[in-house]
């Protein structure tokens, strides 16, 4: 069984993630900020496969949960994403959080390959 460490501080956004992954059948555990995904990852004693994480939050960022798996050599995949603009060019199409499923099935199946 994969375990995906989900990371995200919009509630909505990450029950349907983590239901559809869920559906998919992996184990999902939801984090509302970085700093929470940061004690989960020490403090859990689960050995996650797999980590989506939003990139702005109000207590730990992304990277901030980034770094922590670089700097402990985690060595595990991740996915970070943004319904901001901030690490793109103006004119590249934003990452928009209220993507239907159907996207998430299609390119998510190439990041879960991975898993």
């Amino acid at each position: 069984m994969s375990y995906v460490l989900l990371v995200d501080d919009d509630e909505r956004f990450r029950a349907s993630i983590a239901l559809f992954l869920t559906k998919e059948g992996y184990k999902v555990l939801e984090c509302g900020d970085g700093t929470e995904a940061c004690r989960a990852l020490h403090h859990s004693g689960i050995q996650f496969d797999f980590v989506i994480t939003d990139t702005n939050m109000p207590r730990g960022t992304g990277i901030d949960v980034l770094q922590e798996i670089f700097w402990y050599e985690f060595k595990i995949p991740c996915l970070l994403h943004s319904a901001e603009n901030w690490f793109r060019g103006k004119d590249l199409a934003e990452v928009v959080k209220d993507f239907p499923q159907t996207v998430f099935r299609n390119k998510g199946d190439e990041v879960l390959a991975y898993i």
